[in-house]
């Protein structure tokens, strides 16, 4: 049932794409957001940018580029996933959700595309138990503890 699902929905995004069938799909999203460092070396309306440049191929295999730039700083990741893990999931007919899992929150990207078109959706939630945000600092690589962020802009492009 998940694999004819799985495969209806890559088959799918790759008609709404307009991709070749051994691609469904290269998308690249962005989303900057504001948030205030309360510990340590407190700080204000710290600006991130996280930009995700995505491959997704028919087999469901996904290929993801992340970079995310506050300031002057910047860092990056590359990762492999597979559709229908705890990180990439058709959630409709033309809906992709990322889940990004950080140790006291959860940030779901939700991408819907109509044509070749796309819009992107970001909602970060607190886990159960915690009063602030802990990420990795863009600047020292170490954890920082945040306040709620604030979605401040968003991008999405079905790329050729």
């Amino acid at each position: 049932m998940f694999a004819r699902r799985l495969v209806a929905g890559l088959s799918m995004l790759a008609m709404l794409c307009g991709v070749t069938p051994a691609v469904a799909a290269k998308i690249s999203v962005s989303f900057t957001m504001v948030h205030d460092r309360i510990r340590p070396d407190p700080q204000s309306g710290i600006s991130v940018t996280n930009r995700f440049e995505v491959n997704m191929a028919q087999s469901g295999n996904i290929s993801e580029d992340r970079t995310r730039r506050a300031g002057k700083y910047g860092d990056a990741e590359s990762k492999q996933a597979k559709l229908g893990g705890n990180q990439w999931q058709v959630v409709g007919e033309n809906q992709l959700r990322r889940t990004l899992h950080a140790p006291q929150s959860t940030t779901t990207m939700t991408i819907t595309t109509s044509g070749n078109t796309c819009k992107l959706d970001v909602q970060f939630v607190l886990k159960p138990g915690f009063n602030d945000f802990k990420y990795k600092r863009v600047d020292t690589g170490t954890f920082g503890f945040y306040s709620p962020s604030k979605l401040t802009g968003t991008t999405c492009t079905i790329r050729d």
